[in-house]
């Protein structure tokens, strides 16, 4: 609701700024050694991740308000995973167990463009996107979109996480293009 945001969007890992990488295992697939098993950096993110992140949906959906805890578990999948594990295949609709915490495997239910990891000449990975509700991780990003200067952001932002919870800190706050940079 703050004027000029729109979209924000919440991650337990940015992009370039911290990874999380887990094993990978494919429904109906032959398991693998563990040692040897493919894997994705993992993200948990909300709904509205992508749009804050301007990452482009490519097919089928996002997560959603309806991917709560409780919910079957989807996930959503980038081109680059989708090209290597799924080749003259189409990857919606087919199922995958990301190792980091339930052994459940999930229907990958989108496919969005690929994002660089681990810097923007390097190649880029596997990637994985679950919903931030169906996870325990202590730390969270907030990716805000805006049409207004960053700087603006950061004392209206305090106030709206204080009003959810006073004694929640909020550490670092910085614009991406400097993060980039």
């Amino acid at each position: 609701t703050l004027p000029g945001v729109s979209a924000v969007g919440l991650t337990q890992s940015l992009p370039l700024v911290s990874d999380y990488v887990t094993g990978i295992e494919f429904e109906g697939r032959a398991p693998v050694d563990p040692t040897t098993a493919p894997t994705t950096n993992f993200y948990a993110v909300s709904p509205g991740f992508f749009e804050a992140m301007g990452i482009r949906l490519v097919r089928g959906r996002g997560i959603e308000d309806r991917d709560r805890a409780g919910a079957p578990r989807v996930v959503v999948i980038n081109e680059s995973l989708a090209r290597r594990f799924f080749p003259g295949v189409d990857p919606i609709g087919q199922r995958m167990k990301v190792a980091q915490d339930s052994p459940d495997f999930r229907e990958i239910v989108g496919i969005v463009a690929d994002t660089k990891q681990y810097g923007l000449a390097s190649d880029t990975s596997a990637q994985s996107y679950e919903s931030f509700e169906q996870h325990g991780f202590s730390g969270t990003e907030i990716v805000i979109r805006g049409a207004v200067d960053a700087a603006s952001f950061g004392g209206p932002i305090r106030a709206a996480v204080h009003q959810l919870d006073p004694d929640q800190p909020v550490g670092r706050m910085m614009p991406i293009g400097q993060l980039l940079d």
